[in-house]
């Protein structure tokens, strides 16, 4: 009989996937490599990181810095682009 219950643990164990890896989750926050521009340097990496990575929200944060000015970047397309790309209005 004790043959059978360590059988039947062994079957349960080896059935059930708690010893696996699990799916990893979606992060909840988007990841962000924006630095303080504090050197022209900075500046033009946060530029180029914001273009690779599709980072709108960095991207504005380039080119103007509500800390420092009230004024905030506003961008406004052509009219041939927003006929070509109507999502940048």
């Amino acid at each position: 009989m004790k043959f059978f219950y360590a059988i039947m643990f062994l079957l349960m164990l080896n059935g059930c996937d708690i010893f696996n890896a699990r799916t990893a989750e979606i992060p909840d926050q988007p990841r962000s490599n924006y630095q303080q521009a504090v050197t022209p340097e900075f500046l033009v990496d946060n530029l180029i990181n914001s273009l690779k990575d599709k980072d709108a929200a960095n991207y504005i944060n380039c080119f103007s810095d509500t800390s420092f000015t009230p004024k905030r970047f506003a961008f406004s397309p052509s009219s041939g682009a927003t006929s070509l790309f109507p999502a940048l209005t």
